[in-house]
């Protein structure tokens, strides 16, 4: 997906995943394989401004064929918004629109919008994990036993069992090499580079502070994490010279289990 904003504050989902979060001007891009499936995809933001011109913010989902060199990326989605006198008017789509639901806007706040599109799609990949998981509860009960999870994996971190952790890791690193056509297990856990960190000297492990963190659900309901309340970052990170590096976790819940799933 690429992402362009300027004189906005945002949020993007992607069924209901949050990928970016910001103000500003911005241009970028994000890989959505992870989170696609064969169906109804729905594509979000929530928008915040003055709505005045140039304010503006673009979302457009592409497909790219990975490997035919040369080929264009083609227009799966899209939703443009432009700021004019303090009110959002959307753009006409460039996006076929045999498979694109209308572009639905509500106005939550004076100055706040909550745009959305829904498209069907067909993917090349299996049905991910999380899709057909238990809806996860927003409760004390839920936090607890997440931060438990969090917990375990920092004291793993710490006493560096390669071993565990990688064990830990294995659904993720099943539906990471799926979802982006990898075959070689060792290449996939390089790109993870939760090894390099945990090996690297020169890094230290920060403690997990409870208090300071939120269950965040999302993802329809299954999916959770835990995030800083302030900063809005994984509370697993380590630290070199105030620079902080997080690795970024999400669970769902599998019968009883909880299962790191990214």
């Amino acid at each position: 997906m690429v992402l362009k904003a300027n004189g906005l504050d945002y949020e993007i989902r992607f069924n209901d995943i949050p990928l970016d979060k910001g103000t500003g001007a911005v241009d970028t891009e994000f890989p959505l394989n992870q989170w696609t499936f064969t169906g109804i995809n729905t594509l979000s933001a929530s928008a915040k401004g003055s709505f005045e011109h140039p304010s503006h913010l673009s979302m457009s989902v592409y497909v790219k064929e990975m490997y035919e060199v040369g080929s264009d990326p083609i227009l799966l989605m899209d939703i443009v918004i432009n700021g004019c006198e303090g009110k959002p008017v959307l753009e006409q789509s460039m996006a076929p629109t045999d498979a694109l639901s209308p572009i639905k806007i509500v106005q939550k706040e004076p100055e706040t919008y909550i745009v959305l599109r829904k498209c069907e799609l067909e993917v090349p990949f299996k049905d991910w994990l999380w899709i057909h998981c238990k809806t996860i509860p927003d409760t004390r009960r839920t936090f607890d036993e997440l931060l438990a999870c969090y917990q375990e994996f920092h004291r793993l971190l710490k006493a560096k069992n390669r071993k565990i952790i990688e064990e830990k890791m294995q659904p993720a690193l099943k539906e990471y090499m799926g979802a982006y056509f990898i075959t070689d297990y060792q290449q996939a856990l390089d790109d993870f580079e939760i090894m390099d960190l945990m090996n690297d000297s020169g890094l230290k492990l920060a403690n997990i502070v409870p208090d300071q963190l939120d269950l965040k659900v999302f993802g329809k309901g299954r999916l959770a994490s835990l995030l800083n309340k302030q900063n809005g970052e994984s509370p697993i990170f380590f630290d070199q010279l105030g620079m902080k590096i997080h690795i970024d976790m999400a669970y769902c819940k599998k019968y009883s289990d909880w299962i790191q799933i990214r």
